[in-house]
């Protein structure tokens, strides 16, 4: 969980410094979701170095840009995945913490 969320991270740290997202008032919503899947993301390494979980890296990204339309249309693809991802990992969690 840990490895996706340092890639969402690094994705939209990405999205935030291409020029079409710059020019726009996406820049400070999404430095607002970043700050808050950076928080996520260290509460979980915290966790995981907690329970002496094995902590895997992440895989290098090769992010360039490809234009105006191209930036926009891979902004609203990684915005939409990081969402599913959020939404299953939430029903996951509640999953294992009615278990126990």
């Amino acid at each position: 969980m840990d490895r996706y969320l340092r890639t969402y991270e690094r994705h939209l740290t990405w999205l935030k410094s291409t020029k079409p997202i710059a020019k726009t008032s996406l820049d400070h919503k999404i430095t607002e979701v970043l700050t808050l899947l950076q928080n996520l993301a260290n509460r979980v390494e915290d966790e995981m170095q907690r329970l002496n979980l094995p902590q895997s890296t992440a895989p290098p990204l090769s992010l360039t840009d490809g234009g105006e339309w191209s930036t926009l249309r891979a902004g609203f693809i990684i915005l939409r995945d990081l969402r599913t991802f959020v939404n299953k990992m939430a029903h996951e969690l509640m999953a294992l913490k009615l278990r126990r």
